[in-house]
């Protein structure tokens, strides 16, 4: 038994040539938000090592957000793939591991109350608390935020969209919908049956 090591489980599936099963190998590493990677031919060294080598560096396990939102606002939904636990007026959503360089976007369908003083250009939506385990010290580690965002009228809206997050949307809405149609195809079938 070892004793005072900090592991992270991270899917990493690679496919080699022409004949490789691509699909599949991305879906393995798609269950568990890892890593899939094709290798056409040739040295896999380089894209071992890439791989691998990320392995090595976590910094943060165990990782969890709680959002609690105020002022009347509410989350309706979290449109990726991530455990979510309600509790009264907040969320918490556990993302597990984090490792270096890597993105876990959390995308909500929020309802957020108009601020009470049509002046106020930004305003706080919601205490966002997160907690981890730091890998290399083995402490709890613990951060509060406030965001805020700005509010303005759709016809007087000044704000510039950011194309990343239109995209993450798009897409967390689209496969949501092939869901949908997959579940009630299924459950049009056991019906003719």
């Amino acid at each position: 038994r070892v004793t005072g090591v900090q592991t992270c489980a991270l899917p990493i599936s690679f496919s080699y040539g022409a004949n490789a099963n691509q699909e599949l190998m991305q879906a393995i590493a798609n269950a568990k938000d890892g890593n899939h990677t094709y290798i056409q031919g040739g040295d896999v060294r380089d894209s071992f090592a890439r791989e691998l080598g990320g392995m090595l560096s976590c910094v943060s396990q165990n990782t969890s957000i709680k959002i609690v939102p105020n002022r009347g606002n509410e989350i309706l939904e979290l449109l990726n793939a991530f455990d979510l636990k309600r509790e009264e007026n907040a969320v918490t959503v556990n993302v597990a591991d984090v490792y270096a360089g890597e993105k876990k976007h959390l995308i909500f369908r929020v309802r957020l109350k108009p601020p009470m003083n049509p002046k106020d250009r930004e305003f706080s939506v919601a205490k966002i608390h997160f907690t981890c385990l730091d890998p290399k010290s083995a402490e709890r580690k613990e951060f509060e935020f406030n965001p805020k965002v700005a509010y303005a009228s759709p016809d007087k809206s000044d704000i510039e969209t950011i194309l990343a997050v239109e995209e993450q949307v798009a897409i967390l809405l689209s496969v949501k919908s092939q869901e949908e149609a997959i579940r009630s195809e299924e459950h049009t079938s056991e019906l003719q049956s």
